[in-house]
C-alpha cells in the first residue's frame, strides 16, 4: 500500500521521461502531417507511463515491459468496441495497479494476473460503451451554445477519455454550434460576420499559450532536475501545437487544487474573448501556426493575454500555497498514531539518538504511547524511535 500511495504523491517524477517522449512524439506528429495519428497517444501513453513506474519502483526491465504490455493490450481491446485507446489518465490509474502488483510478486505471477485483469476491464468498458456514448452525446447537447463552459469541461473529459468533447460536439468551424443529421441546429452560421453567439472558441488560443504561460511562470521555479525538463517539453507542446492533454496531467498529479485553479481559467480564457468579440477561428487543437494564419486583432489579442497570464500565475500561486504537494508526507497507520499521541509532528523540536525532544510536553498522551517523559525529553521504545528516525 505505501509503494502505490509514494507512486502516486511522486507519479510526474517517475513519468518524466515518459512524458519528455509523448511530448517529443507528439512534436512529430503535429510537424509532419504524414505521421498524422490523432489517437496514437493513448497507446502510447497506455505502454509508457506503467513501463516508467514499475521500473522506477522495481528496477527490473522484465516488470517493467510486461506492465506495458499488458496495459497496452487492454487499451488495444477497448479500443476495438469504442474505437479509441486508453486515456493518459486511466494509463496512470493502471500504472497505479502495476506498481501494487509487482512490487509483491514475481514478474511471471504478476503478468498472468495484470493480462486478465485488463483483458476483463477492456471488455467490461468496452461493452458498456455504446451506453455510455448515447450518455455523453446528451451531455454535450446540454452544453451548446455554451462556449466557456464547453472549453473548460472538454479539458476535464480529455483526461478521462482518449478522445476529445468535439468528437460529440461540433465546434471546429462554428463557435458554440451542436449539429444532428439534418445540420447545424443551434450557434453562428460565421464566425466571422455572425453576432448571434455568446460564446466562441477563440479561447483555445489564449489556454494555450497564456495560460498556460502563467502556470509556467509560476511552477518553473518550484521544479527541478528530469521534473523540470518534462514540464517545459510539455509547456512547448501545448504553446506551440495546442496540445495541453499531456500538462493537463502533470498540474493534476502535482495538485488537484492547482488543477482546479487551471480549469477556472481556461473557463476564463474562453469567457473573456466571447465578451470581447475576439473571433479566431482553428481548425485542430488551435496551434501557433494557425494563430499566425487566422489571427486578427493583435492588439486587443496581446493585453488579453497578459491578463489571462496573470490571473493564471497567481490562481496556480494561491492553490500551491492553499496546498502544497512538497510539503505533504505519506506516513502508515502506525506511525500516524505514533505522532499524534506525541502532540502531532509540528510538536517534535528535535529527533537525535535515543531522545526526542518536544516543544510542548503537556501535548503527550501517556496513555497512547509508551515513554518516559521528562521536562521535554521523551524516551520511546527502540521500535518506535526506530520508525520515526525512519520516516523523520
Amino acid at each position: 500500500m505505501r509503494n502505490t500511495v509514494i507512486f502516486f504523491r511522486d507519479a510526474n517524477k517517475r513519468f518524466s521521461y515518459a512524458y519528455i517522449f509523448l511530448a517529443a512524439f507528439l512534436m512529430a506528429v503535429n510537424a509532419l502531417p504524414f505521421l498524422k495519428t490523432d489517437d496514437a497517444l493513448g497507446l502510447f501513453a497506455a505502454f509508457l507511463l506503467p513501463s516508467f513506474a514499475v521500473y522506477y519502483v522495481t528496477n527490473t526491465i522484465k516488470k517493467a515491459l510486461a506492465a506495458g504490455f499488458c496495459t497496452a493490450a487492454g487499451s488495444v481491446i477497448y479500443a476495438s468496441f469504442s474505437e479509441h485507446y486508453y486515456s493518459v489518465l486511466f494509463a496512470v490509474i493502471a500504472a497505479g495497479l502495476c506498481v501494487f502488483l509487482f512490487s509483491r510478486v514475481k514478474w511471471e505471477y504478476g503478468f498472468a494476473a495484470l493480462l486478465i485483469i485488463h483483458v476483463c476491464i477492456a471488455f467490461g468498458i468496452g461493452l458498456l460503451y455504446p451506453k455510455l456514448f448515447e450518455l455523453l452525446k446528451g451531455f454535450a447537447a446540454l452544453l451548446k451554445g455554451k462556449g466557456a463552459l464547453f472549453g473548460a469541461v472538454n479539458n476535464l473529459y480529455e483526461l478521462f477519455f482518449s478522445n476529445s468533447l468535439g468528437d460529440l460536439f461540433y465546434h471546429k468551424s462554428y463557435g458554440g454550434t451542436a449539429v444532428n443529421e439534418s445540420g447545424i441546429i443551434s450557434g453562428a452560421m460565421s464566425l466571422t460576420d455572425s453576432k448571434s453567439v455568446s460564446q466562441y472558441l477563440t479561447g483555445k488560443y489564449f489556454v494555450n499559450s497564456f495560460v498556460t504561460a502563467g502556470v509556467f511562470l509560476y511552477l518553473y521555479a518550484r521544479l527541478k532536475g528530469r521534473v523540470k525538463s518534462a514540464f517545459c517539453f510539455l509547456c512547448a507542446l501545448a504553446i506551440i501545437f495546442g496540445d495541453v492533454r499531456l500538462l493537463s496531467l502533470f498540474l493534476l498529479l502535482y495538485s488537484p487544487f492547482l488543477y482546479v485553479a487551471y480549469l477556472f481559467t481556461v473557463f476564463a480564457a474562453y469567457l473573456v474573448p466571447s465578451l470581447l468579440d475576439l473571433r479566431i477561428p482553428f481548425q485542430t487543437y488551435g496551434s501557433l501556426y494557425e494563430l499566425v494564419q487566422n489571427g486578427n486583432q493583435w492588439l486587443y489579442f496581446i493585453l488579453t493575454g497578459i491578463v489571462l497570464t496573470a490571473l493564471s500565475y497567481f490562481l496556480s500561486r494561491t492553490a500551491v500555497a492553499f496546498y502544497n504537494p512538497e510539503t505533504e508526507q505519506y506516513y502508515p497507520r502506525k506511525v500516524r498514531e505514533l505522532l499524534s499521541a506525541l502532540g502531532g509532528e509540528e510538536n517534535i523540536e528535535k529527533l537525535e539518538e535515543n531522545t526526542l525532544t518536544v516543544y510542548n510536553p503537556n501535548l503527550v498522551n501517556l496513555l497512547k504511547v509508551d515513554c518516559d517523559l521528562r521536562q521535554n525529553e521523551v524516551t520511546l521504545f527502540e521500535d518506535d524511535m526506530v520508525l520515526l528516525k525512519k520516516y523523520l
